[in-house]
């Protein structure tokens, strides 16, 4: 019986070859789209939760109260992870974690410029599970100046020497002996790092970083089993009142992520790493069931010949086909400075920063040079923060503002524009000590109509006058609001963080050959460490690209899976109406009026399916925009052309077999009648 069976249905797909082609490709990509979907979301949902103690962790984050303004961030002070485990018992262990930026690893020669350095402290491998291949997890970080690096790290500066009790230097000035060789760090870690270093060596270097109330670090704590978290949260403001004062307690607030959380539901502030966004899991889970949907309702349909049910079939096309427009705006939009043609070079090293002055003038002297200037920030990354008191504030009550310092020819080098008074000039000597430059929102900010003149009080550093007011730029990414912001001039050459260069059109290859050339007169110790600043914000939006290149796949693949089973259906639908069509063209039809008549049937139901999809695609995108401080507008005319681009694809795939069954001789229809 079974053996007639597959008979029977080998013979049926040899019969009806486009109706099996159809049938079977359409549900096979249906299936392996959904299978690559629910495997992207399983490795998404699976971030952080290879620990043993996975469930018991949680990261201690912050809120601060600015200017009534909640700032929201992942960082926490120094002496919280000991003050915590000193006065909760339900504390079990506390761990911090201090990633630097760039650090420069150098062995025999050779030098590196390493972004994944952490410090952390002894007991990390109490708290997480990182293992190590070689040495004592107990005792591996105990010493100052020890360091634990990753199995490929090892390859890379050892090759097959065996790395423990060998040395590291970092920075030039400082030997660390390699204690342990760990593990690759899985890639579903948001704690990502190849090199850990002993707390005690930051210690050792500043006794007091473990009693630091101004410094931030990454604190992670393990509670009892089936612990509620929110008791511990209860008890954050009298520990802060107690351990600090009642200014700090009514300013900041503490609470815990758990750790399985931290990459989906954390996208905070000087996070370690980009994290995810539960959003878009939800988004591809959906996009995942329609697909399969899909899939399958063609094959019902082309099973059972029910063609009414398409209407779900082709509706969803229009929530997966979002306008691409969400991010042409990020794209597009102008920034408020010129990023082209800038190259940003990081200084680390404080003999560089002393000799910023002679290097930044031998830079102009290449041709094609337009500007050099330096700042302890610069688009892209935020800036610190200051205590302002503006003139005519109630009470001379102080602000907390966005603050850089910068050199001379800051606003040239990136192409801001000045909106009112002017910009720092070496003609006027005071610009050095007592002028600023603030941007719109800030002189909003302090209900200034006009700016220039007014008196502004850096509590650190004194008094001075406001000389300029920038045209409101982006320092951060579009997801942020634009915040006030403080320029003035830098008081010495330590705060020259960075140094960026404009230039013209010049060969690229030929600038950083320059750039490298005198950065090895002046810092001969130390490879250049440059990025170009287009290049460096771009990044800001990687995720929202990388998203819209797997929403075009699969929008694409849907797409094609909806008009297999509409090109089935027409071609099914043209078969069934053989005689009908014959009929009519005996009877005087026209072939433009049986294509019509073919194709109008299919064109209602994908007019009911937009109607439908309208309220479904307008939520998710409102939802999804809500992510950006600046964004585009939905508007009616995104929905229209929607419909017009459905009922397009759909009309030229059911077209073919319209007008096929319109050309067919009546003759071959009727002549068995």
């Amino acid at each position: 019986m079974f053996r007639n069976y597959l008979k029977i249905a080998f013979r049926n797909l040899l019969r009806h070859k486009l109706y099996s082609l159809i049938n079977v490709l359409g549900l096979a990509l249906g299936m392996a789209c959904c299978l690559l979907i629910v495997l992207f979301v399983q490795d998404e949902l699976s971030y952080d939760k290879f620990h043993k103690k996975a469930e018991q962790i949680y990261r201690v984050a912050k809120i601060e109260r600015r200017n009534d303004e909640l700032v929201n961030y992942p960082l926490i002070f120094p002496v919280v992870a000991p003050k915590l485990r000193e006065e909760f018992p339900e504390v079990l262990n506390a761990v911090r974690f201090d990633p630097q930026l760039s650090i420069l690893i150098s062995r025999e020669g050779r030098q590196f410029l390493e972004q994944r350095f952490f410090y952390a402290d002894s007991n990390v491998f109490d708290v997480f599970t990182f293992p190590l291949v070689k040495g004592d997890p107990k005792t591996a970080l105990k010493e100052p100046y020890t360091l634990v690096l990753t199995e490929e790290m090892a390859e890379k500066y050892f090759a097959k020497e065996d790395p423990l009790g060998q040395t590291l230097t970092i920075d030039n000035n400082r030997d660390f002996k390699i204690t342990g060789i760990l593990k690759n760090i899985p890639h579903n870690s948001h704690l990502k790092f190849d090199f850990l270093a002993s707390m005690a060596s930051e210690e050792a270097e500043n006794p007091r970083y473990g009693k630091l109330w101004a410094w931030s670090c990454y604190t992670y704590l393990i509670l009892p089993r089936d612990y509620p978290p929110s008791e511990l949260e209860k008890k954050f403001p009298d520990f802060i009142l107690r351990n600090r004062n009642e200014q700090a307690a009514k300013a900041w607030t503490f609470y815990l992520q758990p750790l399985t959380k931290i990459h989906l539901h954390s996208n905070l502030g000087y996070e370690i790493e980009p994290n995810g966004d539960i959003k878009y899991i939800y988004i591809f889970s959906g996009i995942g069931f329609f697909i399969l949907l899909i899939a399958c309702i063609n094959f019902m349909n082309l099973a059972t010949a029910r063609s009414s049910n398409r209407a779900k079939e082709v509706g969803v096309r229009k929530v997966l086909g979002a306008d691409r427009s969400q991010l042409d705006f990020i794209r597009n939009k102008k920034l408020g400075f010129d990023k082209e043609h800038v190259v940003v070079i990081r200084v680390d090293q404080p003999e560089m920063r002393k000799r910023y002055e002679p290097f930044r003038r031998d830079l102009l002297q290449k041709p094609g040079t337009v500007s050099v200037t330096g700042s302890t920030s610069f688009p892209g990354i935020n800036p610190s923060l200051s205590l302002f008191v503006p003139e005519g504030a109630e009470d001379k009550k102080s602000l907390t503002l966005r603050n850089v310092f910068v050199d001379y020819d800051f606003i040239k080098t990136f192409g801001m524009e000045i909106k009112e008074g002017r910009d720092f000039s070496r003609d006027f000597p005071t610009d050095a000590s007592q002028a600023f430059i603030i941007n719109e929102t800030a002189a909003r900010e302090f209900g200034w109509e006009s700016a220039a003149g007014k008196k502004l009080t850096d509590l650190d550093r004194g008094s001075g006058y406001v000389i300029g007011v920038l045209k409101d730029f982006h320092f951060r990414s579009k997801h942020q609001k634009i915040e006030p912001l403080v320029l003035s001039i830098r008081p010495d050459e330590r705060y020259i963080y960075f140094i960026s260069m404009k230039f013209g059109q010049a060969d690229v290859r030929e600038i950083l050959s320059f750039l490298k050339e005198k950065w090895k007169e002046y810092s001969p110790g130390r490879p250049l460490d440059y990025f170009f600043l287009d290049e460096n914000f771009d990044k800001l939006y990687r995720a929202e690209e990388r998203l819209s290149q797997i929403f075009s796949a699969f929008s694409f693949l849907a797409i094609f899976i909806a008009c297999l089973g509409l090109f089935g259906l027409a071609a099914f639908t043209a078969e069934q109406r053989t005689k009908e069509i014959g009929i009519r063209k005996a009877l005087g039809a026209s072939a433009a009026n049986i294509a019509l008549l073919l194709s109008k049937e299919f064109t209602k139901w994908v007019i009911v399916a937009n109607i439908i999809a309208w309220p479904l695609a307008y939520f998710a995108m409102s939802r999804w925009l809500q992510n950006f401080a600046y964004r585009i507008s939905i508007g009616l005319w995104m929905f229209f052309l929607g419909a017009s681009l459905a009922l397009v694809i759909a009309f030229i795939t059911v077209s073919f077999q319209a007008v096929k069954a319109a050309l067919a001789n009546p003759v071959d229809a009727l002549r068995f009648e």
